[in-house]
């Protein structure tokens, strides 16, 4: 049985981007040591390398999330004290957040491919590798988070209120 949420609770854009990057910076901090720890073991010579392209991934990720932060300032209660406008409102916060946040992941992955192609001297295979993995490791479990939290902006409050005031006739409410 699924824990109903209190009509009083508050839900934020920037508390739900929030959460989301407290949980990418520890995994990545765990992470990065793991994949340190097992390059050293493996293939000593690449700590330098992994461990940039690591730390730069990671930054990368923590200015994906910054967007989606500064977008809510206010906090709104949940779904069945809202008007339909206002869940819009909310839901498209939160996807231009979302969507803001894949691009400057995109754009800064991209940017780091380049900047360690012409600076680094390693097989191409060699940094596609690090880099790639970060940026599938980093965004699968952004991507995992955000949808997890997204499910908090449509909190079924129906218990409480089973139909909006601005519900369309056929009892659709979105």
């Amino acid at each position: 049985m699924k824990p109903q949420p209190k009509t009083n609770e508050s839900i934020s854009i920037r508390g739900l981007f929030g959460r989301v990057m407290t949980r990418v910076l520890l995994a990545w901090i765990a992470l990065t040591v793991f994949s340190l720890l097992a390059v050293r073991i493996l293939a000593p010579e690449l700590i330098w390398p992994g461990g940039m392209i690591a730390v730069v991934s990671g930054v990368i990720s923590v200015c994906a999330l910054i967007p989606g932060m500064s977008l809510g300032t206010a906090e709104m209660v949940v779904e069945c004290q809202l008007s339909r406008q206002q869940r819009i409102k909310r839901s498209l916060l939160f996807m231009v957040g979302a969507v803001a946040a894949m691009i400057i992941r995109v754009i800064g992955t991209v940017a780091l491919l380049v900047v360690c192609r012409y600076e680094m001297v390693l097989p191409l295979e060699t940094i596609v590798l690090f880099v790639c993995g970060w940026y599938l490791v980093l965004t699968g479990l952004e991507v995992h988070w955000l949808s997890g939290q997204a499910k908090n902006l449509n909190a079924d409050t129906s218990a409480s209120s089973p139909v909006a005031q601005d519900a369309l006739a056929d009892g659709t409410n979105f």
